[in-house]
Parts: structure tokens; C-alpha cells; sequence
């Protein structure tokens, strides 16, 4: 993003520290597996509603993985699937949006070693999820 300003970036985002009620439930109803938004299947007309209450928290992460470059290698796409999927559990473990996280928060997420991070996921993870 050379060339643009950060801060006005982050004005377009809600920012608010604290999940809503919506957000809640829907990161609890989704649980894991389906917060990896499999592209292949879409997302599915019975979760539609869970996806629209998490659109505050999806929209940046998808804009960061949009800004990685990674051109359209599958291997990719899936791992930045996974690491948002990993933010957003984590959002609902922690009951806080990933704006109020601390650098320990975040830290904590991605583990002292790729091994402690993907031993701390529910699901089959990919090496490439954790950078």
C-alpha cells in the first residue's frame, strides 16, 4: 500500500472493541470449520445470515489477504482462508474484536513456533496459515 495512508484505510473499518450480540452467535454457530468460507462451496444460504451479522470482522481480513499478492495459487487462497478463519475463532474465544487485541493477544494466536500453531487448532491446518 505504498503511497497510501494507513489511518485513513482503518477510518473506512468499525472498529468497536467488543463483539456485538449478532457477531456472537453467529461465530458460535459457524464454529471452525465453516469460518474457513470454503470458496469451492460458496457459502451456503442457511449461514448467509451468520455472514452478513460478521461483516465488520470480515471485511478487513479479506482486504489484508487481498493485499498479499499471492496471485491465485490455490495453496494460498486456502491458507489466508484458514488464517482468517483462525482470527475469528479466536475473536470468539477471546469475546472481543481482533481491534482490541493486544500484541500479546496476537501473539498468542500465532504461537511461539509453527508447531505450537498448529497444535492449538481444532482442524487439519497448513504450515502456510501461521505466517
Amino acid at each position: 500500500m505504498a503511497g497510501v495512508d494507513v489511518s485513513d484505510v482503518l477510518e473506512h473499518y468499525d472498529r468497536r472493541e467488543e463483539l456485538t450480540d449478532a457477531e456472537r452467535r453467529a461465530l458460535r454457530d459457524l464454529r471452525p470449520k465453516a469460518l474457513r468460507r470454503n470458496r469451492a462451496r460458496g457459502i451456503p444460504r442457511r449461514t448467509a445470515t451468520h455472514w452478513t451479522a460478521l461483516v465488520r470482522l470480515v471485511e478487513p481480513l479479506d482486504t489484508a489477504r487481498a493485499g498479499l499478492h499471492h496471485g491465485d495459487d490455490a495453496r494460498f487462497r486456502r491458507a489466508g482462508a484458514h488464517a482468517a478463519a483462525s482470527i475469528l475463532q479466536n475473536c470468539a474465544d477471546t469475546g472481543r474484536s481482533f481491534w482490541a487485541w493486544t500484541n500479546e493477544d496476537w501473539a498468542q494466536l500465532c504461537g511461539s513456533s509453527t508447531e505450537a500453531f498448529l497444535a492449538a487448532r481444532e482442524l487439519p491446518t497448513e504450515t502456510t496459515v501461521r505466517p
